[in-house]
């Protein structure tokens, strides 16, 4: 079975006297080794940036089944800046506030 970047997953996790064990949800996510530099890989998709905390942050997806979340700041978009969870919860930013922060459109 193949998971996707954000996909939610129940994983067992055994109890301290593996006798048993209890299923939790987890999130798909992937981070390698280089995955925050600035080696070029092929870009799959950007997804439509979202509101945290007075900036904005969006994921990019790349054609080898990884990710990065970035943040806008006054110098262009950067790695990092907020979590998977936080931006999986976040609403979209609207066309409006993203133009109010200079971020292209």
């Amino acid at each position: 079975m193949q998971f996707e970047f954000g996909d939610v997953v129940l994983v067992p996790f055994p109890f301290t006297s593996h006798t048993a064990s209890k299923a939790f949800p987890c999130i798909i996510f992937r981070l390698e080794v280089g995955s925050m530099s600035a080696k070029a890989k092929s870009v799959k998709a950007v997804e439509p940036p979202v509101k945290i905390d007075g900036g904005v942050s969006r994921l990019v997806r790349f054609t080898d089944g990884s990710a990065r979340i970035e943040t806008w700041s006054k110098g262009g978009w950067a790695p990092g800046g907020a979590s998977a969870a936080e931006l999986m919860a976040a609403p979209k930013a609207s066309p409006a506030f993203l133009a109010s922060l200079g971020v292209p459109s």
